[in-house]
């Protein structure tokens, strides 16, 4: 039979298992929670008769939105003062304080529920026998089957009872970290795509900047060579009109004229192409 095997904890998530099992512990905190929800964060101490309303005051009066650090406030919390990674996880740290858990095994007769949409998934595939795939089979936990959970529960029927409670906190602990990483993943990739895109963007901004200045030299080139090839015609048609009989300087500006309207058709060709 395989050896079962543990993954490491880190110092948070047994931190956050051990204020849940204080707070359980405590007689005053479950009257409190049977009876009304008290926000405890600092010296508040304002009630709420739902966890709906509870929960937004908890996210818009203390969390806030946009904050440089998010750090928990709840009294007597282990965590107090802890700098959070964002926003999400202090929100998901703060159901362990309001017992919030919204996610509700379907399955008749089960009534547990859960802080996480993942780890109701995983408590239906391993307590109700729902098929779940690993993707080696030295990745699945020999620990967590249906049928060795069963045969503890029947052998220590006391051990197993306080001991779900634990497991399942440390469960939902245990999701909320990773799901943190995905979030600092997912933040680092957008961050380095914002990065490129500002900067591809500025390359464009010179480069259209410079387009820009070529068009306006040479629409300067194009009034002058207009301006000249004018003045050449102004010339010719006054030799014309003149009557003077001077063949070499009527096949100059001839020979003007046409390399100025040559240069003119090539300037207004590299206008066109700039604007398109």
């Amino acid at each position: 039979m395989p050896a079962e095997t543990s993954s490491p904890v880190d110092q948070a998530t047994l931190d956050a298992v051990a204020a849940l099992q204080q707070l359980s512990q405590d007689p005053s905190n479950k009257n409190d929670q049977e009876t009304k929800l008290v926000c405890k964060w600092e010296d508040c101490g304002r009630v709420f008769p739902d966890h709906s309303s509870f929960k937004t005051h908890l996210s818009e009066d203390h969390v806030g939105w946009k904050r440089n650090e998010y750090c928990c406030q709840w009294s007597h919390c282990p965590r107090q003062n802890v700098k959070c990674h964002n926003r999400f996880t202090l929100m998901m740290h703060l159901r362990i304080h309001t017992g919030e858990k919204p996610y509700e095994c379907p399955h008749e007769g089960c009534d547990q529920s859960f802080g996480r949409l993942d780890a109701l998934t995983r408590h239906r595939r391993a307590e109700h026998n729902e098929e779940i795939a690993y993707p080696s089979s030295s990745t699945a936990p020999s620990a967590s089957s249906p049928l060795k959970r069963k045969r503890d529960k029947a052998s220590n029927p006391v051990a197993a009872t306080t001991a779900a409670p634990a497991s399942t906190e440390l469960s939902d602990a245990s999701d909320m970290e990773q799901s943190d990483m995905d979030y600092q993943h997912e933040y680092k990739l957008a961050k380095a795509k914002l990065r490129y895109s500002l900067r591809e963007r500025e390359l464009l901004h010179e480069e259209l900047e410079t387009t820009h200045r070529s068009l306006q030299r040479l629409q300067t080139e194009r009034r002058v060579l207009l301006s000249a090839l004018m003045t050449a015609e102004g010339i010719k048609n006054f030799v014309v009109d003149s009557g003077e009989d001077n063949d070499d300087d009527e096949d100059d500006i001839i020979s003007d004229i046409q390399s100025a309207k040559k240069s003119l058709r090539i300037q207004q060709d590299q206008v066109e192409s700039l604007r398109l």
